[in-house]
């Protein structure tokens, strides 16, 4: 017989011998000994739980199978690793003790086996000859007693288990007869928790089946010997087999037996968890692999316990592995103490773990080189704890020590390290790395950082343009005259906007393109270098670099970009644009048709927006009377039809002034050819009058331009003039005052023996404001005092078809407040009439 099935005393009586002695004892004792137990449970947080307790066990006594089986009303347990022993069976009948000592196992409270009572009321045990029960509903007064250490002997095992193929049989009848309850139960033993990696951390245990019979579902989970093996490191495939369907996984696994610091055992949390005479423990890190065994990502996570009553796994945000370690639990046993000095003790041998073995195996090894520093550091992630313990301890590392691989396959930190993209990297020569990577060395093309921040030099051709960092690359290049750089610049450029159109919109305005005097600027100011220009116009041209003319993939990029081609008309325009200052220059010496013939060439050169007017001030032009005359000096007749027609108001004034008699006649074309004399535009030197752009043109250059001071002195001499004409309608006899005269008005004017004195105001405006100032007013009241006749004439749109308004000085003098009469006040004390 095998030793372990050596009993000292035989299994039923044990049994009874442990039920009689609670049965026998105080009632007192029961009851608190029922207490505990019921506290116990509910500090397990899920009914699912209780599942890692038997895989745990399993492990435990060296089993290298389990299997779970799933029925309608209960769910069965096997494994066939080491049997029952007395001292087990006696470790389960009570609370808080266990066979296992702390040092050889880690699931050793004795507490584990009370989580198959979250899910069942009568679980059974067969096992090393023991067959026994425990039962809530043999007790009349269940609360009363702790049941569930009251072993009950079992004669016979269920018929749907399957005891004589296994060491070790767990029967557990479900408890709850709800439905919904008993599926949630179900679900959350094949739920993720129960997955093939949870293998990685068993020592024996190889294989776990789960048989759902009420769905007739197969899982099958299984760990491979190991495929691979280094001094430091381990290699297995796990495997999922659902309902016919097997999914493969790799895994790499590093391991370091860490030895128990005095200062952790004699932790108080320690001591409370009864770690106190543990020497050493053992912590795990496992990376993904995939079938050619490179490293991939894994969601990461802090595997806590497979063992005891310790929930699964503790996720981390941020971490691409996995780690496993004898972590302890916080009250509730959902998450992770935080406060104990022996989970941080852990996390820095898993810490020494990753820098002293993990990387210098990663480093050693091709296929893992460039890529585990991608899994390894990681942004700041939600758990503080292993936030602060783990984390940044391992990114610190990775930040300040050469594991980053340089492109010649040396070692270098991160602050000595620069990435450049492969399409740019052969654009990268000694001159660029001499002047701007300033001792950095170039990162491996594959090597993955991940998270970890390193220089960035341009990683694609359009950074050159787009960064300011890398434009610099250019602006060196260009002054160091290197057309060939450029041609293989603009050649990997093309490739790109070939590939993607929408670049050539994205980089049009960018300043990158090398011109013949090797300057950078962008593509629509400059031409492309296909024509031969003469050397008189190459002034005029900004041209792309001639290294580039034989290229026609370069030449159809510049294209695409808007540069345009140099054309004979372009050639021209220059050629006349050179023709201005030796215009200007001859200008006086030529003759009438000559300067018109040069005019309308000026024209021309002012509409292409070739010249300005302003550059054309040596011009003179055509009066009727022949003469060739500054612009400013000339206005234009009728047949423009300018907004301002002095020629019409002259015509007008000369119309209404033909029927007076000769002496006044003259003398009013006295005046106007002494205040209004002018010079018209000869338009036979205008090809086109109609055209408005000659119109616009004359008027750039000064013709019919007045300034506001003469404005308002045409509009003042004319305010006068037709004052003049309309006292002679009247039969009065006007006289203009000099100067001299001038005692606050303008005219005197006899009608028989009474003389009206008359201030005259104009304006442009058709009814426009009345403003007087002081010494006018003045003039009005003295006026009026001394019954005297006074009169504001107001004219009305000189510059148009005028309007006299006539107001007696007595009435301005009632309605003036100040200086300013509104229209709107005046026009009612006004006698309106025409010239």
């Amino acid at each position: 017989m095998h030793p372990c099935l050596q009993l000292i005393v035989q299994p039923k009586e044990l049994i009874h011998s442990i039920y009689k002695k609670y049965e026998e004892a105080d009632a007192l004792v029961l009851q608190s000994l029922s207490g505990s137990i019921n506290r116990l449970q509910k500090a397990f947080p899920k009914r699912g739980h209780f599942l890692m307790e038997f895989i745990q066990n399993a492990d435990d006594c060296a089993s290298e199978s389990l299997k779970i089986v799933i029925d309608r009303d209960c769910v069965n347990i096997y494994n066939n690793g080491r049997p029952f022993s007395e001292r087990d069976v006696r470790s389960i009948c009570q609370v808080g003790r266990s066979s296992k000592t702390p040092e050889s196992y880690i699931g050793y409270l004795g507490v584990g086996f009370k989580s198959a009572f979250l899910v069942s009321e009568e679980p059974h045990v067969f096992s090393g000859g023991f067959s026994f029960r425990f039962s809530r509903k043999a007790h009349e007064e269940p609360g009363n007693v702790p049941w569930q250490i009251m072993p009950i002997w079992v004669e016979a095992a269920p018929q749907k288990t399957e005891v004589h193929w296994w060491r070790t049989t767990f029967h557990l009848p479900f408890s709850y007869t709800d439905p919904a309850n008993i599926q949630r139960i179900k679900s959350e033993i094949e739920s993720e928790s129960i997955s093939s990696r949870l293998l990685l951390f068993l020592r024996f245990l190889r294989q776990i089946a789960i048989h759902n019979n009420e769905n007739n579902s197969r899982r099958v989970l299984k760990k491979s010997s190991i495929i691979e093996a280094g001094s430091d490191y381990e290699i297995y495939e796990l495997s999922e087999e659902k309902d016919g369907v097997e999914e493969l996984s790799r895994w790499l696994l590093f391991r370091s037996q860490c030895s128990v610091p005095d200062d952790v055992r004699k932790d108080s949390m320690t001591i409370e968890w009864e770690r106190q005479d543990v020497q050493a423990r053992e912590v795990i890190v496992a990376f993904r692999l995939d079938g050619s065994n490179r490293l991939i990502e894994e969601k990461g996570a802090a595997h806590i316990g497979v063992f005891s009553f310790l929930p699964l796994k503790e996720e981390i945000e941020g971490m691409k592995f996995l780690i496993q370690g004898d972590f302890l639990t916080a009250p509730g046993r959902e998450t992770l103490s935080r406060k104990a000095l022996w989970n941080e003790w852990l996390c820095s041998e898993i810490t020494s773990l990753i820098t002293q073995k993990c990387i210098p195996i990663f480093l050693r090894r091709r296929e893992w080189r460039l890529d585990f520093i991608r899994l390894l550091h990681s942004k700041s992630v939600q758990d503080h704890f292993f936030d602060q313990h783990l984390k940044k301890k391992i990114n610190a590392y990775i930040e300040s020590n050469d594991v980053l691989v340089a492109e010649d396959g040396s070692l270098v930190p991160a602050g000595n390290a620069v990435r450049i993209g492969h399409m740019v990297r052969e654009l990268i020569d000694e001159d660029i790395s001499r002047t701007f990577l300033k001792g950095k060395k170039i990162l491996h093309p594959h090597c993955d950082t991940g998270s970890l921040r390193v220089s960035e030099g341009p990683t694609t051709i359009t950074h050159i343009i787009e960064q300011a960092q890398s434009i610099g690359i250019l602006t060196e290049k260009a002054r160091l005259h290197d057309v060939n750089w450029f041609r293989s610049f603009y050649r990997k450029l093309s490739m790109q906007c070939r590939e993607f159109p929408e670049l050539c919109s994205d980089i049009r305005n960018d300043a990158f393109i090398l011109t013949g005097d090797f300057r950078l600027l962008e593509a629509e100011r400059v031409y492309l270098p296909t024509k031969e220009v003469p050397q008189e116009c190459r002034h005029a041209f900004t041209i792309a670099n001639s290294g580039f003319a034989h290229e026609p993939g370069i030449l159809d990029f510049f294209r695409a970009l808007g540069m345009q081609e140099i054309q004979e008309q372009h050639i021209k325009e220059v050629m006349d644009e050179r023709q201005v200052p030796l215009i200007a220059e001859g200008w006086k010496r030529y003759g009438d048709d000559e300067k018109t013939r040069k005019l309308h060439f000026l024209f021309e050169m002012w509409n292409r927006r070739k010249v300005e007017s302003r550059s054309l001030s040596f011009l003179t032009l055509r009066t009727r009377s022949g003469e060739w005359k500054s612009p400013e000096s000339i206005k234009l007749g009728n047949e423009w039809s300018p907004s301002f027609a002095m020629e019409r108001i002259l015509s007008f004034i000369r119309e209404k002034i033909n029927g007076l008699p000769d002496e006044l006649r003259e003398s009013i074309e006295d005046k106007l050819e002494h205040d209004l004399t002018c010079d018209f535009l000869d338009a036979a030197i205008i090809p086109e009058p109609e055209n408005p752009l000659w119109l616009k043109f004359l008027e750039e250059l000064g013709v019919n331009r007045r300034t506001k001071a003469e404005s308002i002195s045409l509009v003042n001499r004319l305010s006068v003039i037709y004052v003049f004409i309309y006292e002679w309608q009247h039969r009065r006899c006007p006289r203009e005052l000099a100067e001299t005269e001038k005692r606050g008005y303008d005219l005197e004017s006899h009608d028989g023996d009474a003389i009206l004195k008359i201030e005259v105001k104009g304006s442009e405006n058709p009814e426009p404001n009345l403003w007087l100032p002081a010494n006018e007013f003045a003039s009005l009241v003295r006026s009026i005092e001394n019954n005297e006749q006074y009169y504001v004439y107001i004219v009305g749109n000189v510059l148009d078809v005028p309007r006299i308004y006539r107001l007696k000085g007595s009435d301005v003098k009632e309605a003036h407040t100040g200086v300013n009469l509104d229209a709107y006040k005046w026009k009612k004390l006004a006698v309106a009439e025409t010239v």
